[in-house]
């Protein structure tokens, strides 16, 4: 496997994502092995063992068009060779809300969500999708598909997918195959765009539970942020994962 540039970027991930109960935790931990990261992700992908691979955590996409804002942030953006992929780490975060509830709040944001339909458009199937097409799909998941449609149209192929860490009393994966197979339903992916979800079983060692447990007492939490960080890279020390299991949703 050749790493033509892999930007770590873990120094960039603010102190309010490395609280131990934030997806990112786990989602780092586990890629802390990115070759075995990236043998997962290009077994997904259907094709071979990636080349020239950049990876880079916290990936903004600026919004262009007719919207304003903020760049939005992938958890963890990879550009190969052949294409591009957006995975989306969950853990314990409740659902985002749907985009008929996201847009109403500002006229800006449905210009932002158009400027998003036309990174998605060129990679899909049949008519092409309108606003009124995506109204029960969750915001944020567009966001993420739109964000790997946009370097598809540079780098190829698009694949997202929705890394679901479950344990610890935390069922969630079902959840997102529903919201993930209601976007495949409203977008119409075509050949060139794949949904997927990579649900990764996780326990929790007694090391992440006393960081909690610490966490708990504001004064304590730059102390255990900076204790993540030192160990975040060292397999087992905070989780320990099973068998990851892939559930593809476009194309079935």
């Amino acid at each position: 496997m050749t790493h033509k540039h892999i930007c770590a970027g873990v120094e960039r991930v603010a102190e309010a994502d490395l609280k131990p109960t934030r997806s990112t935790v786990p989602l780092l931990a586990w890629w802390a092995d990115r070759d075995t990261a990236l043998s997962t992700l290009a077994a997904i992908d259907g094709g071979p063992v990636f080349k020239d691979v950049a990876v880079c955590y916290e990936h903004p996409t600026i919004v262009g068009g007719k919207g304003r804002g903020k760049a939005s942030m992938t958890d963890i953006f990879v550009q190969h060779s052949d294409g591009a992929i957006a995975i989306e780490g969950k853990w314990r975060e409740r659902r985002y809300a749907i985009v008929r509830e996201w847009s109403r709040k500002s006229a800006n944001r449905a210009a932002v969500l158009e400027y998003w339909l036309g990174l998605i458009r060129p990679l899909c199937a049949g008519p092409p999708a309108l606003l009124a097409d995506v109204d029960d799909v969750v915001y944020q998941m567009l966001h993420r598909i739109a964000a790997a449609c946009g370097a598809a149209a540079k780098f190829g192929r698009a694949l997202v997918v929705y890394q679901v860490f479950d344990g610890y009393g935390h069922e969630r994966a079902h959840k997102y195959i529903a919201d993930l197979e209601l976007a495949a339903r409203a977008l119409r992916p075509g050949p060139r765009l794949r949904l997927a979800l990579l649900r990764v079983p996780v326990e929790v060692t007694d090391t992440w539970r006393e960081l909690a447990v610490v966490a708990r007492r504001k004064e304590d939490r730059p102390g255990v942020v900076a204790e993540i960080r030192r160990r975040i890279g060292d397999r087992g020390a905070l989780f320990r994962f099973g068998s990851p299991d892939v559930r593809m949703i476009a194309p079935e």
